[in-house]
């Protein structure tokens, strides 16, 4: 073998080597605010809802106006009948815990009418996932939207606040982008929690 062969060998060695340790989805916004760690978490995130609303197979374009619309007209019983909670708290467990805590936190939620109180799952105003939104906010009406929305209220908007953003971004919204997959996939799945969580 000669060296001009084994020059090139070695090159193209270093490329597979570099190629396959490169995380396509990491961007500046993810690089900023997580480790390469969550950032796997949030490929396990993103599957699971693209599993569960999408049967893995459909356009993610299509698959979120279904959603838009279905969850418009059934609100949250569409949720409800789209995400297997049992498989969703499974989905807890394979992530790790700063994931969770960067996105998620609990709160104590009361029902004056019925006069309980109970644990839910709500936003954390303070974590990771607080930053990287705000980051994004520069980027997008849709991502400014979201934004301001959730820490205004402090938690996820519900399903027709959700999707009125989306629909009103529509002509400029890329479905394809992992931070908007990534928004709408915890979005969802938050209030998917919120809905069935006992």
């Amino acid at each position: 073998m000669g060296i001009r062969t084994k020059i090139i060998l070695i090159n193209l060695l270093l490329l597979l080597f570099f190629s396959c340790n490169e995380n396509s989805n990491v961007n500046k916004e993810l690089g900023d605010n997580f480790n390469d760690n969550q950032v796997k978490d949030f490929d396990t995130i993103l599957i699971f809802f693209k599993n569960q609303a999408c049967n893995g197979s459909e356009s993610f374009k299509n698959c979120i106006e279904n959603i838009v619309k279905k969850s418009n007209t059934e609100g949250s019983k569409y949720l409800s009948n789209t995400f297997d909670y049992s498989e969703q708290e499974k989905l807890y467990d394979n992530i790790n815990r700063s994931t969770f805590n960067a996105i998620w936190l609990f709160c104590k939620t009361s029902n004056p009418e019925k006069n309980i109180s109970y644990e839910s799952l709500c936003f954390n105003n303070k974590g990771g996932y607080e930053s990287y939104l705000k980051q994004l906010s520069t980027k997008s009406n849709f991502h400014k939207s979201y934004y301001e929305d959730i820490t205004n209220s402090g938690d996820f908007s519900p399903e027709w606040k959700f999707a009125q953003n989306i629909v009103s971004n529509k002509d400029n919204f890329d479905f394809s982008d992992y931070n908007n997959q990534l928004i709408i996939a915890i979005h969802y799945l938050s209030l998917s929690d919120q809905h069935q969580r006992e």
